[in-house]
C-alpha cells in the first residue's frame, strides 16, 4: 500500500538485529553489542510506484564515557553532579526526539485529514450540482407532460 515498507538492520557480523515487513511506522531501540558497521536496509518492493518518506535518528556513543574521556587526565571518573548533568542532558535529548517524532506523526495525520476533507467537499459539490440538474430535468419533463398541443 501507500504506507508500508520493509526494514532490516544488520550487524557487523551480518546477523539480523531487527527485521520487519510492511511496516508503516515503528520505533526501534537497541544497543550495539559489538563495534563495527551496521546496515539499515529499506525496501519499497510491495508498491514501487508509491513514493515514501523514511525518517530515522541514530544516537551513537555513551555521553558519560565521552565526558570522562574529555576530562583532565588526573580525574578519571566524573563526580555525581557531572553524571546528573549528563543524565539530564540525555533526558532532554530524548524529550526533543519524542517531540520531533510526534510533530512528524501530527503532520502526516493532518495531511491525511485535509485530503479526506477536500475529497468530501468536492463530492458534496458534485452531489449538489447533480441534485440541481435532476430537479431542473424533472421540472422540464413534468412541464412537457402537461403541455397541451392543439391542432388547428
Amino acid at each position: 500500500g501507500s504506507l508500508d515498507i520493509d526494514v532490516a538492520i544488520h550487524g557487523p557480523e551480518m546477523g539480523d538485529i531487527w527485521t520487519t515487513e510492511r511496516e508503516s511506522e515503528s520505533r526501534v531501540l537497541f544497543k550495539a553489542p559489538v563495534t563495527g558497521t551496521y546496515q539499515f536496509c529499506f525496501s519499497n518492493k510491495m508498491s514501487t510506484l508509491t513514493g515514501k518518506t523514511v525518517q530515522f535518528h541514530i544516537s551513537v556513543g555513551d555521553p558519560i564515557e565521552a565526558m570522562s574521556k574529555n576530562k583532565n587526565k588526573d580525574r578519571k571518573r566524573p563526580d555525581s553532579i557531572e553524571r546528573s548533568i549528563v543524565r539530564l542532558e540525555e533526558g532532554l535529548m530524548e524529550i526533543r526526539d519524542e517531540q520531533q517524532y510526534l510533530r512528524t506523526r501530527e503532520r502526516i495525520h493532518r495531511d491525511t485529514a485535509e485530503s479526506t476533507n477536500a475529497r468530501v467537499m468536492y463530492w458534496s459539490i458534485f452531489e449538489s450540482g447533480l441534485l440541481v440538474l435532476m430537479g431542473l430535468g424533472q421540472v422540464f419533463y413534468l412541464k412537457r407532460c402537461f403541455e397541451v398541443t392543439r391542432n388547428v
